[in-house]
């Protein structure tokens, strides 16, 4: 059961094919040199099952409630996910590398292909509607434009070179990829639904990603005093993330999800408007955009982040860290570590400007709590002027064409490594580190980036006070210890695993009502609306209580001859703790514990190596 999503509104997974191909060859060319070719195929089909048509439930509209973010009574959007439906069954991956070893090198070259289609489908209710109440009352509805199919194929080429080369104290790890991905969307029909019942769009096949990336990894060790004791080490390397293949699909440019304003005035619990109508009629405000059920996109893409060289978003990490043995088979290893992450995307409606926003503040509700015990004035919020309620013409670009964004994390690991006696293992350390994000100066320019995820209508999104567009978060910490014993003239051991690990992120999605609004912006809520989300906690400094957990494992091994029995008595969570692992954000269900540590488990299992 997901947290949040009632027994009726839970999905229903089923997986209608699930398998995976792999065959491997290699061969040792000479003393030195080794070939590797591998070829696989992963099939898969599962849906998120719905009811039939005329089934009662198929005509139940689901229900989010604000105040709590739950949602109830019906399904809502359902997908199914097929991986080469139309096309070649599956996604298949071919790959080849050889390794040559001299004195001071070990070198490796290698070569991957992956390709393949997939085909992602969004249906419905029959109604293709969502509904939104607060405290029970309706405020909002949510028209979709299902069903429809996003389909793309995908072809990735990759190649490397790497090399660990050894000169006297020093050993070099040094390597380099480069990566080729290309992408398209087949031809496709948008036919007619009950909320756009004259769409009859044709796309044709449409290019998308070409997109190249070279990335250099690098990391050397130096033994410092000659000895094998010492260790100075230090890494940086690139990483680059996969891009996503359904950006600027036409399918999904389209205006597919728009919420609009609902008054239902004399409490019967349906929309007495024309739900065709998108501007506003009966008990419905103006659709939030008006590209829906037309043949304009709602989003375009730019060229510029899906095709050319170093578009996709990326990271690099430096570390630096000393190794050092203070004791005969006992080490401690000292690190610290840098990331920091670029091509960030933005979404700009080139509809609006800067001055076509209000901007407006409101008091944060009271709760011992909340920073100070609340009741502080969270300012910096925007909201778009009532004439330009509607107008949508998003272009998804890259941030810096605004100004400057940033995002690093900072942190430092302590481990230690122990082998006192035979047969003993203690392995185990602190981690800490903290995020710092600042997008400033593209909030000033596309204020829109603080309000897209809420107009969407999406779950447990809040609007974000331009306050928070610089934030350095809290130092989070975990530790985790492990430690085995093995009694070797009874071939039993015992194994303990002790770990503490931060709580839940704690945000303060708070519902402010018009009332609550109007003495700062001076007006209602644009579009009708009878609230507005606001988050009133700093993102990064409000964390649960650590989740603190202790397991252990008792074995005992049977050897008969060349082959071996092994029995295994794990305990789980032995302190029976219940820490929260998620909790609800919606300050009117503030902190309610969603799902929580599983209780003490005991397992007894069985393994024969023959």
């Amino acid at each position: 059961m997901r947290p949040g999503v009632s027994p009726e509104s839970a999905s229903l997974y089923r997986f209608k094919k699930n398998w995976l191909g792999n065959a491997t060859w290699t061969a040792p060319m000479t003393s030195r040199m080794l070939l590797t070719a591998r070829y696989s195929i992963h099939a898969e089909v599962f849906d998120n099952i719905l009811p039939a048509e005329d089934s009662p439930f198929r005509k139940m509209i689901p229900v989010r409630e604000q105040s709590t973010a739950m949602l109830y009574r019906g399904m809502g959007l359902a997908s199914r996910t097929p991986f080469g439906r139309r096309a070649a069954p599956g996604i298949h991956e071919i790959s080849g590398s050889t390794s040559y070893v001299t004195g001071s090198h070990a070198m490796k070259f290698g070569v991957m292909n992956l390709w393949g289609q997939e085909d992602n489908s969004a249906r419905n209710n029959n109604y293709n509607l969502e509904y939104r109440f607060n405290n029970g009352i309706p405020n909002q509805l949510s028209q979709h434009g299902t069903p429809y199919d996003e389909i793309y194929w995908l072809d990735e080429l990759g190649l490397y070179a790497q090399d660990k080369w050894t000169v006297n104290r020093l050993t070099v790890n040094a390597g380099v990829r480069f990566d080729y991905q290309t992408s398209y969307f087949p031809e496709y029909t948008l036919g007619p639904t009950a909320l756009i019942p004259n769409r009859n769009l044709t796309f044709p096949k449409t290019d998308n990603l070409k997109m190249k990336d070279l990335t250099p990894r690098i990391g050397t060790a130096y033994d410092v005093f000659g000895n094998g004791k010492t260790a100075l080490k230090v890494n940086i390397a690139k990483y680059v993330l996969g891009a996503n293949a359904q950006d600027n699909n036409p399918v999904t440019n389209m205006a597919n999800l728009v919420p609009r304003s609902w008054t239902d005035a004399n409490q019967n619990f349906v929309p007495d408007c024309n739900l065709l109508n998108p501007l506003a009629n009966g008990e419905c405000g103006q659709l939030t955009d008006l590209n829906f059920g037309g043949t304009r996109p709602s989003t375009i893409v730019d060229q510029d982040i899906r095709m050319g060289w170093g578009k996709r978003e990326y990271n690099w990490e430096f570390s630096t860290s000393v190794q050092h043995q203070i004791a005969p088979r006992i080490a401690v290893d000292v690190g610290y570590f840098r990331r920091w992450f670029g091509n960030f995307a933005v979404v700009d409606n080139l509809a609006v400007a800067p001055s076509d926003f209000t901007k407006f503040s409101i008091p944060a509700p009271t709760h011992p709590d909340l920073p100070g015990g609340g009741g502080y004035t969270v300012s910096g919020l925007y909201n778009l002027n009532p004439d330009k309620v509607g107008q949508v013409n998003n272009l998804r670009t890259f941030s810096s064409n605004y100004g400057r964004q940033i995002e690093h994390w900072n942190g430092m690991d302590i481990a230690i490594n122990a082998r006192p006696r035979d047969g003993v293992l203690l392995q185990g350390g602190l981690s800490t580190g903290r995020t710092s994000t600042d997008n400033c100066e593209v909030v000033a320019k596309v204020p829109e980036a603080l309000t897209n995820a809420l107009a969407l209508g999406a779950a447990n999104t809040a609007l974000m006070p331009e306050t928070m567009c610089h934030q350095v978060g809290n130092f989070i910490s975990q530790v985790k210890l492990m430690g085995t014993y093995r009694v070797p003239k009874v071939d039993v051991q015992f194994a303990a695993l002790y770990q503490s690990v931060p709580g839940p992120l704690v945000l303060a999605n708070y519902v402010a009502t018009n009332a609550v609004v109007i003495p700062s912006l001076g007006r209602p809520l644009s579009g009708g609306a009878a609230n507005v989300t606001v988050n009133v906690v700093d993102p990064g400094t409000m964390y649960g209580e650590q989740a603190n957990q202790l397991d252990l494992r008792f074995s005992k091994l049977f050897r008969f001859a060349e082959k071996k029995a092994q029995i295994n008595f794990d305990v789980y969570n032995i302190w029976n703790g219940n820490p929260v692992l998620t909790q609800n954000n919606a300050f009117a269900s503030w902190q309610v514990p969603q799902s929580i540590l599983d209780a003490r488990l005991f397992r007894l299992s069985f393994q024969f190596d023959f």
